[in-house]
């Protein structure tokens, strides 16, 4: 991973009262690529970044290394509800972002 990629990294913690869900909203409105790493796509997380399911048409790459089958395919068909391209892997991080670099990073 190239450095000037590194510094484009965003994480948060959001408490339900501390009103950074509305920031973290625009930010990944305003993103053209998002990539999940380590997430697990738990609902609180997936309402604060995605409201009522509403999910603007994105290229979303992740990681569901641990996930069940039922909470994969759950996954998918949210995503694809919400029209987005998107490739998810049953990896860990390292290896995924090896396995998907020229295609985040260098579109």
């Amino acid at each position: 991973m190239t450095w000037q990629a590194t510094q484009q990294i965003k994480t948060f913690t959001e408490e339900p009262e501390s009103g950074h869900g509305a920031r973290v909203r625009s930010v990944m409105a305003a993103a053209d690529v998002i990539v999940f790493l380590g997430f697990q796509f738990h609902r609180q997380n997936m309402e604060i970044l995605f409201p009522r399911g509403q999910q603007p048409a994105k290229r979303i790459y992740g990681t569901t290394f641990g996930m069940s089958p039922r909470a994969c395919a759950r996954l998918e068909k949210s995503m694809k509800d919400g029209g987005n391209v998107f490739r998810f892997a049953d990896m860990r991080c390292p290896d995924y972002l090896q396995a998907n670099y020229e295609e985040i990073f260098e579109h």
